[in-house]
């Protein structure tokens, strides 16, 4: 595998399964766009062209191939027996070219195993603090500081992915100042919007910020 080595501020990662989200074209504007797979099908429903098409190919329609070689899409072509996941892939792909963040679409409604293990590849992959994915109505970004504003009411979650050191959350329903969460905790699930703008940061540690869209 051949990879041009140059750094990428903003990656669109559209992985298989199901993906309900819209409007991800006015929602960023992404340097660069990679399709895993059978992810493929729902950029060309976004109006997006990929840059690169990476995975072993097994799901993805032959029609899309095609157009992906006409177009000039850069092919990463797999064996399907291999060690990683198609989009660890991916990812690795992300790191080599240093992506400072990545959006994520798709994964819907698959395998269990599958979900966990696409949960577990960002919660530990190098760039991790800049990572956001888009599931169903949800949006889960992956932080260790953030600043966001809810209609009053609405709930969010932050879910300690690792030991959260001095957390603090302002401007919500529950608020925290320089507490200790440890890696698994509840304590900080279901807070509320009181219609302020929430400012989330600790001093280290990374958590999933999770809210309805």
């Amino acid at each position: 595998m051949i990879l041009n080595y140059l750094i990428v501020s903003n990656l669109l990662i559209s992985l298989g399964g199901e993906c309900t989200v819209k409007n991800i074209k006015n929602t960023e504007t992404f340097e660069k766009i990679v399709a895993v797979d059978s992810g493929y099908k729902h950029l060309t429903k976004h109006d997006l062209k990929p840059d690169i098409l990476i995975g072993d190919l097994d799901s993805v329609d032959e029609e899309l191939i095609n157009i992906a070689k006409s177009e000039d899409v850069e092919i990463f072509e797999f064996n399907k027996d291999k060690n990683e996941s198609d989009f660890e892939l991916a990812i690795n792909y992300s790191i080599s070219i240093e992506a400072g963040s990545i959006t994520i679409i798709g994964g819907e409604d698959g395998e269990i195993d599958h979900l966990f293990s696409i949960y577990n590849i960002i919660s530990n992959c190098k760039f991790n603090n800049g990572v956001t994915w888009l599931y169903k109505n949800y949006m889960m970004q992956f932080r260790s500081s953030a600043i966001f504003s809810l209609p009053i009411g609405d709930k969010f979650s932050i879910i300690p992915i690792s030991n959260l050191e001095n957390l603090n959350i302002e401007g919500s329903k529950y608020e925290l100042n320089d507490t200790f969460i440890p890696k698994g905790s509840s304590r900080t699930l279901r807070n509320e919007s009181i219609g302020k703008e929430i400012t989330v940061n600790c001093n280290t540690g990374l958590f999933n910020l999770v809210y309805k869209l």
